[in-house]
């Protein structure tokens, strides 16, 4: 069972005990998203079945702190987060099959007209920017300021969720060498991850 808040929405930080946990060891959070359908017991079981699960996935990827879940379950109308958790599946099965055809092999110019979609996505955000501390030591060690613009985005609506996984698909296209991809076979969907061994 989820454990319940006082608002009758469920706790952020857990999923359903009922649930296989969700496992983060793909190398990438996009492709640990696609993998947020797990077998268990030669059944596959959908992690993100409704809104409170997305919610609840998300902060466990640390994709999503736990202020910004609250805010978000604060701010959404009955049903919404569900809509929302319902986008997400769509949007990882969109991008499964994108991966599947493409992993194993360099990206190119080609692929950017098939990512259409996801910038459409993407397009919806809406960022701002502030100074912050930067999480860089070797900034500090050369006697700079310690401080860094940095781009941030509010996740205060249901509709942020589809922005943070976006995001982390966008990076994955953009920063990971996609010739790493790999399926492990013998599991439906198949469970993909990078694979680094070779470097």
């Amino acid at each position: 069972m989820q454990k319940n808040t006082p608002n009758g929405n469920h706790d952020e930080s857990q999923l359903s005990e009922t649930l296989p946990a969700p496992t983060f060891m793909a190398g990438d959070r996009a492709l640990d998203f696609l993998n947020s359908t797990v077998k268990s017991k030669d059944i596959v079981v959908e992690l993100l079945a409704n809104g409170d699960d997305l919610v609840a996935w998300l902060v466990q990827a640390q994709l999503l702190d736990h202020g910004d879940a609250a805010a978000i379950r604060a701010s959404s109308l009955p049903g919404e987060l569900d809509e929302v958790a319902a986008q997400a599946r769509a949007l990882r099965e969109w991008f499964r099959n994108f991966v599947l055809a493409h992993m194993g092999h360099h990206l190119t110019d080609q692929a950017l007209d098939l990512l259409k979609p996801l910038n459409c996505v993407l397009q919806r955000d809406q960022r701002y920017w502030a100074i912050v501390e930067t999480c860089q030591p070797i900034a500090k060690e050369r006697s700079r300021s310690g401080l860094e613009l940095r781009s941030l985005r509010r996740h205060t609506r249901p509709n942020a969720l589809i922005l943070i996984v976006a995001q982390a698909m966008a990076d994955l296209v953009c920063s990971k060498d996609f010739s790493m991809v790999k399926a492990r076979n013998g599991r439906t969907p198949p469970l993909l991850f990078v694979d680094n061994r070779n470097r």
